[in-house]
């Protein structure tokens, strides 16, 4: 029977086994089976014991019970338990981590290999042999295995970022600690994977609001610097902390009106830019709220993190005038009349509406203040003129129309003329057109010989230059200016980049204020830009919509809408476009304009019939189908198609010459 005995030397195991064998230890056969060493203080025996000849030994007297007798020492003896340490030496075998220390325990009697995997954290050595991190490396008893734990140096850090606009600042601290590692308890494992847990030794000083505060002043961040957010993220740390806001930016709001009558429109909220042209088939009575206005706002300048103002966007709001059939009053707009209601240039006003049955050779010419509405036809060369718009829900035969606002004939036009839209002749308007006109030109004049004095006068300054010459030369420069101003305080504009010029640069001695010829020249291309946003709206873009012409001419400021079978031998001219709905829609002979989009299913015949087909420089045509001897023209360059062709695009490309696309028919 063989039985082990742990302790920390030889002697310490012998005077295990004797008291528990009631053996001297002079009398003990044994085997040292492990030494202690200085890293492990664990000493092992094997004693050989036989209990059968337990009897032949000469037991020394003072290991025997006095009151026992030989017989019963000798029964004890043979009842005694296996060892618990004999048993727990059988099962238990392999590696484990102990208060930091790595103990090994061979199975002494298998053999089996026990393994260890060092782990990040620490350095592992085996008999002073460098171990690689998630390496497996086979161990005994004998090993001497050692371990370094690895030390992370504290830091602190900070960094300070700037949104792109400049309106705010954010701050990011970052605080780590001085940490070591240490081995994790485990239990005895034949692969045992070494695991750490990391200990925090001390901690960085952190960072102050005057720490801070003084990189803030090193970037000139100034404005609206948030204290609490600072000491916060000092203390605790953080991510993108915002710790200076600048006040925003408030820009004007543009004047809208909500229209409450129908206006063939998917809106009835619009901006005062897009409230110039509109046309409505509704009628409204005595009294009816046609619209609300809805004022716009003047907001306020904002100030970035380095403390400088950001201006606003300024807008220019154009008040919205009423016209004839209705008044104004608290931002309500009602009627006075029965009528139709209509927009045009920006004036809404209330038409009466002047209904007939037909005009004929009885009726004779027609001439009306307000809308036509004819529920039959018009026929034999009647005239008939309107300041708004006509609907015909018959045939218009032989007759000329005319009018400022859309026409809408629900069939066929034979031989007749249609012209709608027109202009705004008001006054008022035109004076400013041809007072803008005049001061640029003068402004041009101004510029140039600024130019050419400075060549001579070197050490004078722009503003100098400038007030000499409005005062000797270009004399009627300030009345213009002063035109300008009142015209614009009529309009009820007080804010726009054309009155702040004049006003701040060209008006008495603020002359001397003019800086540069760049500043002259911008102001020069502020001035081109406002006669030409007001020229255009000069013209009033009226719509025509029929369903199939002959031999006729019609013209439209905007769009013309042809929804039947199309046209013949009939001249269309749209400033806009042209758009053919119906699939079958055929287009023969005649000429057809539009300055952006002519959009046609059919155009000319198999047998050759000629048509012309026209669109400025960066205009398009498209056709789902068109013949031989079509004529292109996209601003002065012209193509012939020579063979039938289908899903046809033509435009100019990028060197100016014609483009067709499609495949042929």
């Amino acid at each position: 029977m063989h039985l082990l005995y742990r302790g920390i030397s030889l002697n310490d195991c012998l005077e295990k086994a004797s008291l528990e064998l009631n053996l001297p230890k002079e009398k003990i056969d044994y085997n040292i089976i492990k030494k202690s060493n200085f890293f492990n203080k664990e000493f092992m025996v094997e004693v050989i014991f036989d209990y059968l000849t337990l009897d032949n030994d000469k037991v020394e007297n003072h290991y025997l019970d006095n009151t026992s007798t030989t017989e019963e020492k000798l029964d004890n003896t043979c009842s005694l338990p296996i060892s618990p340490s004999f048993e727990t030496s059988l099962k238990e075998y392999g590696a484990s981590v102990k208060n930091g220390e790595i103990l090994v325990y061979e199975d002494i009697f298998n053999k089996n290999k026990i393994q260890i995997t060092p782990c990040h954290g620490i350095t592992v050595y085996i008999n002073n042999e460098k171990c690689d991190e998630n390496s497996q490396y086979t161990i005994t008893e004998e090993d001497i295995i050692t371990y370094e734990s690895i030390e992370n140096d504290s830091f602190r850090k900070f960094n300070i970022s700037i949104s792109d606009d400049c309106m705010e600042a954010y701050l990011t601290v970052e605080y780590i600690p001085k940490s070591t590692y240490k081995l994790k308890d485990s239990a005895i494992k034949e692969i045992l994977n070494l695991e750490v847990e990391e200990e925090i030794i001390e901690f960085h000083n952190k960072y102050t609001l005057i720490d801070i505060v003084k990189e803030l002043n090193k970037i000139n961040v100034k404005s609206g610097v948030i204290i609490k957010n600072i000491k916060d993220c000092c203390l605790n740390g953080g991510e993108n902390i915002l710790i200076a806001k600048g006040t925003p930016v408030i820009d004007d709001t543009k004047t809208k009106i909500e229209l409450l009558f129908d206006c063939n429109d998917d809106k009835s909220l619009y901006d005062i830019d897009e409230f110039k042209n509109l046309y409505s088939m509704s009628y409204v009575k005595t009294q009816d709220i046609i619209a609300k206005i809805i004022p716009g706002s003047i907001g306020e300048d904002g100030i970035n993190i380095y403390g400088d103002i950001v201006k606003k966007l300024t807008i220019k709001n154009t008040p919205i005038n009423v016209g004839d059939g209705c008044r104004v009053k608290n931002n309500i707009i009602t009627s006075t009349t029965s009528g139709r209601p209509v927009v045009q240039n920006g004036v809404i006003s209330v038409n009466p509406v002047y209904m007939l049955d037909n005009i004929d050779e009885d009726s004779g010419d027609i001439t009306f203040k307000g809308d036509i509405e004819v529920s039959s036809n018009i026929t034999n060369n009647n005239k008939v003129i309107s300041t708004n718009s006509i609907l015909v829900k018959g045939n218009v035969l032989y007759s000329k129309l005319s009018c400022t606002g859309n026409i809408k004939i629900f069939k066929n036009v034979i031989s007749s003329t249609l012209i709608s839209g027109g202009k705004d002749l008001n006054p008022l308007k035109e004076s400013y057109l041809n007072t803008l006109k005049i001061y640029i030109n003068e402004l041009g004049n101004i510029i140039n010989t600024t130019e050419r004095l400075l060549t001579h006068y070197p050490n004078k300054t722009i503003g100098e230059l400038t007030k000499i010459l409005i005062e000797t030369r270009y004399k009627t420069l300030p009345k213009l200016s002063t035109n300008i101003l009142t015209y614009n305080l009529k309009q009820g504009i007080i804010n726009s980049d054309v009155l702040d010029f004049i006003k701040n640069k060209l008006v008495g001695l603020c002359s001397f204020k003019v800086s540069s010829i760049k500043e002259l020249y911008n102001f020069k291309f502020i001035l081109e830009n406002e006669f030409k946003n007001l020229n255009v709206n000069v013209i009033i873009p009226s719509d025509v919509y029929i369903s199939y012409t002959e031999s006729s001419l019609i013209k439209s400021t905007k769009d013309i809408i042809i929804s039947g079978k199309g046209s013949y031998n009939s001249e269309i001219r749209a400033l806009s476009n042209i758009k053919f709905l119906n699939e079958n829609a055929v287009a023969m002979r005649g000429t057809l304009y539009a300055g952006n989009h002519l959009d046609l299913k059919t155009v000319g015949s198999p047998s050759g019939i000629k048509t012309k087909l026209q669109v400025d420089e960066f205009g398009v045509i498209t056709a789902d189908k068109a013949y031989s001897n079509t004529l292109f023209t996209i601003g002065y360059k012209q193509y012939l198609l020579e063979r039938p062709m289908r899903n046809i695009k033509v435009q100019l490309n990028s060197h100016g010459e014609i483009d067709i696309e499609g495949l042929d028919l």
